[in-house]
């Protein structure tokens, strides 16, 4: 193609593109006119403005509506035409992001151009926040009917491993959509936890619990143990409150199995106990409560334990707790007194 010719087609699908941009009803004719060929013929142009004028085109009709997009998809040149701009992405860059994004705005999309699609998102440069960013967008519409090759795409994954580049508000979003496919891990949690961003953290807590919590796991994963343990002793009160509360309710579900797994906290939470917040101290105590309730009826070693906590200071501080300004404090210390920790049980 000769530079004039070259013009002329440039000039060409600039115009198609502007008619397209227009209105649904433009979209209508250009699809009527039998243009969906051509432009696929034309996006894979080894001129790389004609390329990208005509990957614009196409994916605005793809967006405009479900029957236009799978009108485009039903191309015979559909998927030879998605994996030339993946085999070009350092040349077409953005444009090939923000059509496969489009691609995605409608729902129920095909089967058959997922896995082009996600090839496409796994090619974004981490660091360009914006490609993130849609493509976490898509992401999120692709899941809910394709979560496996989502899951296995590992491009949520990479995103979470990359926050320093990607940013902890697109990592905080990739984190929370691999949670909703029971794809978050320890790895993931401790590199989140290393950033110091209160988002993440925040997000972190509430993926432990989401996965603690789960009906069928009923023994609380112990590799979780020394993160919690960690938020709870080394980091702000916001991230410690959250933590208790994840801690109280994982408990609450009374499966033996779980709390024995948390007996290792009982050291830790005797020395919480001079923590001066209602709400933390109420959950911290309530989980202690319940521990000790387990030990007692199930392995009946509540002595050994009575001792235990005297040693780390837990019966001197529940003590102090029984004449707390908060009645609730106050019951609570009470029962955990009465029941478990008054000498008179001992004499």
């Amino acid at each position: 193609m000769n530079s004039v010719n070259e013009s002329i087609v440039y000039q060409s699908v600039v115009a198609v593109s502007e008619i397209i941009a227009r209105s649904a009803e433009n979209t209508a004719a250009v699809v009527d006119s039998a243009a969906i060929g051509p432009l696929l013929r034309l996006s894979t142009s080894n001129s790389c403005g004609i390329a990208k004028r005509a990957i614009f085109a196409i994916s605005n009709i793809a967006a405009t509506s479900q029957k236009y997009r799978d009108a485009v998809i039903q191309s015979e040149r559909i998927k030879e035409a998605m994996r030339h701009w993946i085999d070009h992405f350092d040349d077409l860059g953005g444009v090939v992001i923000w059509s496969f994004s489009n691609f995605c705005v409608l729902s129920e999309i095909p089967a058959e151009i997922v896995p082009e699609l996600l090839d496409g998102f796994s090619k974004i440069p981490i660091n360009d926040r914006k490609a993130v960013e849609l493509s976490i967008q898509s992401l999120q519409s692709l899941i809910k009917e394709h979560a496996e090759l989502v899951k296995s795409s590992g491009i949520l994954q990479k995103i979470v491993f990359s926050v320093k580049e990607a940013g902890p508000i697109l990592a905080q979003s990739a984190l929370r959509l691999l949670g909703s496919i029971d794809s978050v891990d320890v790895e993931m949690i401790r590199n989140l936890l290393e950033t110091g961003d209160s988002g993440l953290i925040l997000e972190c807590c509430s993926q432990i619990f989401r996965i603690c919590s789960k009906p069928e796991n009923t023994i609380f994963d112990a590799r979780f143990i020394n993160i919690l343990s960690e938020i709870l002793e080394n980091h702000q009160f916001e991230y410690q409150l959250e933590v208790s509360r994840i801690i109280y309710k994982i408990s609450s579900k009374g499966i033996p199995d779980q709390i024995q797994e948390m007996v290792q906290l009982v050291p830790m939470f005797c020395r919480l106990l001079n923590h001066r917040s209602p709400d933390f101290l109420k959950n911290i105590m309530e989980t202690l409560y319940i521990i000790l309730f387990t030990v007692k009826h199930y392995w009946f070693d509540i002595e050994n334990y009575r001792e235990q906590i005297d040693g780390y200071g837990g019966v001197d501080a529940v003590a102090n707790l029984l004449h707390h300004e908060s009645k609730v404090i106050a019951e609570v210390a009470d029962r955990i007194h009465n029941q478990f920790l008054n000498d008179d049980d001992w004499d």
